[in-house]
């Protein structure tokens, strides 16, 4: 039982570190925009071939677009699409591709859609200290509690 267990641990941890290498980084709006306008000019049927082109189309759409805009996001991301794996720029080629299958919505909700954006965060909200079911633990105060 106890080699079960093990390799059960041992392959959920290999699942775990393929997800990791396999999902889309965090970008920015800018960013994931360079990425679909990019990837949306790739021709090659080769999907290998176009990894390798994903940094030459992003340079390219800065260049064709305006510099001033996409310099500082742009020249992240081509820092960063260097230092990704083929698996991690593939992954990030497939978002792109289902974001201008699916023709719904606005940029951030379609980028977010498929996983080039993060969702955004919505902060919780906290109750006052002062509020009379609340101690500073988070945890109703004992003279709420009533005893049977």
């Amino acid at each position: 039982m106890e080699e079960r267990h093990k390799l059960i641990e041992a392959t959920t941890d290999r699942a775990h570190a393929c997800r990791r290498m396999t999902a889309p980084p965090p970008l920015t709006l800018r960013q994931a925009l360079l990425i679909v306008d990019a990837v949306n000019g790739l021709y090659s049927t080769d999907r290998l071939a176009r990894t390798r082109l994903l940094a030459r189309e992003v340079a390219a759409v800065i260049e064709l677009g305006a510099p001033e805009i996409w310099a500082a996001d742009g020249l992240a991301l081509l820092c960063m699409i260097e230092a990704w794996t083929t698996c991690r720029r593939l992954a990030v080629m497939d978002a792109a591709e289902r974001f201008w299958a699916c023709a719904e919505g606005g940029y951030e909700e379609g980028l977010r859609a498929v996983g080039l954006l993060p969702e955004p965060r919505v902060p919780q909200r906290v109750p006052p200290l002062d509020h009379p079911h609340v101690t500073c633990a988070g945890r109703r105060r004992s003279a709420e509690i009533t005893s049977p």
